[in-house]
């Protein structure tokens, strides 16, 4: 492998433009609920497929996600409103979110 390239843009203190923060908040709000969405399915699947009961509350479809940038904390509140669809909530104003 050669990283020539690397040196050169770090010799010449290259930086990347840094993303829109609205769209990172969404991006990264849109990821942490669905996992989180998805895992907790999983887990009460699986509890069922054992013959075991989890609470009612891991089938919830609505996840609070706290996210840092630049030193200030965003609030998120992700509800999955469809198999493809997310409702997102920051500060009083909200988007709905389609997701492939």
């Amino acid at each position: 492998f050669n990283t020539g390239w690397l040196d050169e843009l770090i010799a010449a203190k290259e930086q990347a433009d840094k993303p829109d923060l609205i769209l990172s908040l969404i991006c990264g709000s849109l990821n942490i609920a669905h996992q989180t969405i998805q895992s907790n399915f999983q887990s009460f699947k699986t509890s069922l497929e054992r013959g075991q009961t989890q609470p009612a509350s891991l089938l919830g479809n609505t996840v609070l996600v706290d996210l840092i940038s630049a030193g200030f904390k965003y609030k998120v509140s992700a509800t999955r409103t469809s198999p493809t669809q997310y409702w997102l909530e920051l500060n009083g104003s909200h988007k709905e979110v389609e997701v492939h």
